[in-house]
Parts: structure tokens; C-alpha cells; sequence
């Protein structure tokens, strides 16, 4: 049993051995490197089955491989719980200090209105202020109703024109049954 030899043959009929000699000689020896001796199918088949990692070895590999991606999954959650602390300590801290921020500011204003008002006159002021939002509170409040009394008006003449198209339905209905009856 001797083994058969391959060889590829171009469109014109010529091997390319006979093409490129050097080419030739090179493919030659990665195909013989890369294929196995074996002098039947039968022995081939086994050569490949021996090589072939067993059952308990490719649970091995998986186990790894699934370890990896598990280690792999906690590192990057614990990065980005890591990061969504960092991020939150930041925002926290900047709306810290805006707030101080805004808290000083306020401060400042507030003394220095206060150092330039006297008693009766903030009384006045804040009596003023008072009335000046219940005036606004009235008119909001009376514009909302009217808004309501329109869309009440807008639903009751939607109603009745509603009520109107089935009373003229069922007065033409009732026209239609006496015509037929006559």
C-alpha cells in the first residue's frame, strides 16, 4: 500500500511543479510537514483520534476557560462598581460645594439687605410681598376657572350635538320603517 501522490494541475494542463520549480518545491514541503503518515484510512483516523485532546482533558480546558470568563466578569464588575462610586463621591462633593456656594452667597445678600432695612420697613416689604402673591395666587386661580368653565361649555355642546345626531338617526330610522310598512 503505497501512499498516492497529489499533484495540481493549472488550466493549461501543466502542473505547477513543471510552472515553478522553487514554489513547487517550497508548498511540497509545508504539505508534507503538515500531513500525517499514515498508510490507510483506518490508520489515519486513529493518528487523528490520538491526537485529539480526551473528554476529561476538554472539560479541563472548559472549567478554565469558564473560570477565565467568570474572573474576567467579576474584575469588570467591580471596576465599574468602583468607577460608579468614584463617579458618585464626585457629583456628591460638587453639589456640596455648590450648595456652600450658593449658601455664602445667599448670606452675603441677605446681611447686607438686612444691615440696610429697618424693622417696619421689612414688615412693610414682606406685607407687601404677601399681598402681591395672594393677587397672583386670585388670578391664577380665576384663570384656571375659566379655563375649566370653557371646556366644560366645549363638552356639553359636544354632548348635545352628540344626543341631536342620535335622536335624527333614530327619527330617520323610524321614517325609513314607516315608509317600508306604507
Amino acid at each position: 500500500a503505497k501512499p498516492r501522490e497529489l499533484r495540481a494541475v493549472n488550466a493549461d494542463g501543466l502542473s505547477d511543479s513543471e510552472n515553478s520549480s522553487e514554489d513547487s518545491d517550497l508548498q511540497a514541503e509545508r504539505l508534507l510537514a503538515a500531513t500525517t503518515p499514515a498508510a490507510n484510512a483506518r490508520e489515519l483516523v486513529e493518528v487523528l483520534q490520538a491526537r485529539m485532546p480526551n473528554g476529561e482533558e476538554l472539560e479541563q480546558e472548559a472549567g478554565l476557560f469558564l473560570q477565565k470568563i467568570k474572573e474576567s466578569e467579576r474584575a469588570g464588575s467591580i471596576a465599574r462598581k468602583e468607577r460608579e462610586r468614584r463617579r458618585r463621591r464626585v457629583l456628591v462633593e460638587q453639589q456640596r460645594e455648590q450648595e456652600l456656594l450658593e449658601e455664602g452667597k445667599l448670606e452675603e445678600v441677605l446681611l447686607e439687605k438686612l444691615g440696610r432695612q429697618s424693622a417696619e420697613e421689612k414688615a412693610i416689604g414682606y406685607n407687601v410681598w404677601k399681598t402681591l402673591r395672594y393677587e397672583d395666587i386670585i388670578v391664577k386661580n380665576r384663570h384656571m376657572r375659566q379655563q375649566q368653565y370653557v371646556a366644560r361649555r366645549k363638552a356639553d355642546q359636544q354632548e348635545a350635538l352628540r344626543r341631536d345626531q342620535e335622536i335624527r338617526l333614530e327619527m330617520m330610522r323610524s321614517i325609513e320603517e314607516q315608509q317600508e310598512r306604507e
